[in-house]
């Protein structure tokens, strides 16, 4: 017999592990994992080679220096920084809330979606199509479905808050919910307010 978030008690961490999706978590976990490679195999190796071959695949525009450089940066960032952090949300928020996520299918599309914006973004820095700001190298258009991916993560963070059984907060929960604000703001105040707004 199945057991629902509210049949759980507090503390019991036998069945605090019916509340996390372990296939999200590990997915999140390949999905990095996929990205380090790509960041190290591909867009960071090349760019080391070019430190001393300068020359190597210049007849390539998507594989010259000045745009593989921020492919690596920005995957190292978006690519594999946050998928490893989703996973530890997905991990540590439903154990330190009691509650399941509140709509896995949507942290599920996001898993999807973020990291099909990501691969758009990097396809895009390729292309030559640069925001020319620094770790904020996407289009305009990539940066704005971002947002909406944080908007999914922020969604199933903030009501896993406010449905939780603890009105105390661990601090663990407060650095998340600073990742989840900081990570929103990142993409609005980073990339848009100095792209259209306030540049400099």
């Amino acid at each position: 017999m199945s057991q629902t978030s509210a049949d759980v008690a507090p503390g019991s961490p036998v069945s605090r592990e019916t509340l996390t999706d372990n296939t999200l978590i590990k997915a999140h976990i390949y999905m990095s994992v996929a990205w380090l490679l790509y960041l190290i195999l591909g867009a960071g190796l090349l760019v080391a080679i070019k430190f001393v071959y300068p020359e190597f695949l210049t007849s390539y525009p998507a594989l010259t220096w000045g745009r593989l450089r921020y492919v690596h940066t920005q995957t190292v960032a978006y690519g594999w920084f946050i998928n490893l952090f989703l996973a530890a949300i997905y991990y540590m928020v439903p154990r330190l809330t009691g509650r399941k996520l509140p709509s896995g299918r949507i942290a599920w599309f996001n898993f999807f979606y973020y990291n099909t914006v990501v691969i758009i973004g990097n396809y895009q820095v390729m292309s030559g199509h640069n925001l020319g700001i620094e770790w904020m190298e996407y289009p305009t258009f990539v940066n704005i479905m971002a947002l909406l991916g944080y908007a999914a993560l922020g969604y199933n963070f903030i009501l896993s808050y406010v449905r939780g059984e603890h009105r105390n907060l661990y601090v663990s929960s407060w650095y998340m919910s600073g990742f989840v604000v900081w990570g929103t703001l990142n993409w609005i105040m980073g990339a848009l307010v100095p792209a259209y707004v306030a540049p400099g």
